[in-house]
């Protein structure tokens, strides 16, 4: 049995609903659905029944509610009784794609000529397998966009980052209205980018053409760049760091009747991390961050 699907589980019974659960841990509705029946099947046994007024407990799931935290406690105790004492020595760092590009490179060389520090490892992964991760203690830090309600996770805001529009050539000012006729480029579904995107979109009544979603922002600056007439969306700035990179850029579109939302990063870490230098490393970055804008952080790679 998979501790990362009885958290799932029990994040389901905390929130009474499996979109909010879903939320929380980064997924889409369906990808949860799916981990939810392969734990069923893992029981033998039905733990939920949907209702028109959402969520309710089988009489097996009741019983399993009850088992549950008690279980994921149990995986807690063995963790830390197989390793009382983490190697002091190591520092393993998840990110998303994005930020392993927009903060770490510089980061890790100042971390390494001003301190004489280094990373163990940097691992690039997506928000579900990061978040399981750092509660694994596979990680000791991770850098994302969102943190939800997690219970074991201790974070901190780093920065926000304005999300724009941007063009392969320069438009003149135009009402948001004007994305209805665009073939646009956005992030990927499970990304928080998209989230706010589509909320902010459907909050004010209006929706593209034509939609497709990549998982970097790199892919949608280079797309906008070689195919006219497709538009795209990234964060301000990403945008000024992938120009150092690339040496040319798009043009950002100026839309005069709304702002877009901005964008969050966090830096997470667990409650119960012993580990000094991850506690070090955390104060340095935010340190770090805060004497700089994301646009002066170049983008590594």
């Amino acid at each position: 049995m998979d501790e990362a699907r009885v958290q799932l589980f029990v994040n389901i019974l905390r929130h009474r609903s499996l979109r909010r659960a879903a939320e929380e841990t980064y997924m889409t509705e369906p990808t949860l659905n799916n981990r939810l029946r392969t734990l069923e099947r893992e029981l033998g046994v039905k733990l939920l029944k949907r209702t028109p007024r959402g969520i309710t407990l089988t009489p097996e799931g009741e019983v399993f509610a009850a088992l549950a935290p008690r279980l994921l406690g149990t995986w807690q105790d063995i963790r830390k009784a197989m390793n009382p004492t983490p190697a002091q020595d190591e520092l393993w760092i998840a990110a998303t794609p994005d930020l392993a590009s927009l903060i770490l490179p510089q980061f890790l060389a100042h971390l390494s000529q001003t301190f004489q520090k280094n990373a163990s490892g940097v691992i690039v992964c997506h928000p579900p397998e990061m978040l399981q991760g750092l509660e694994s203690g596979r990680f000791n830090v991770g850098l994302l966009h969102s943190v939800g309600n997690l219970p074991n996770l201790s974070s901190r805001r780093l920065f926000e980052d304005r999300l724009i529009l941007i063009s392969g050539e320069p438009l003149p000012e135009v009402p948001l209205a004007a994305i209805e006729e665009w073939e646009l480029f956005a992030p990927v579904r499970d990304y928080l980018a998209w989230q706010l995107i589509e909320a902010f979109f459907k909050e004010r009544g209006v929706w593209p053409r034509s939609l497709v979603h990549v998982n970097h922002p790199l892919v949608i600056t280079q797309t906008v760049k070689q195919h006219p007439g497709v538009r795209g969306i990234v964060a301000e700035g990403m945008l000024s760091n992938l120009t150092l990179k690339a040496m040319q850029s798009p043009y950002p579109v100026k839309v005069t009747d709304a702002q877009l939302p901005a964008l969050p990063t966090y830096v997470v870490w667990r409650k119960d991390e012993r580990s000094q230098r991850t506690t070090d490393f955390v104060d340095l970055l935010v340190q770090f961050v805060a004497a700089r804008k994301p646009s002066s952080l170049p983008v590594g790679g």
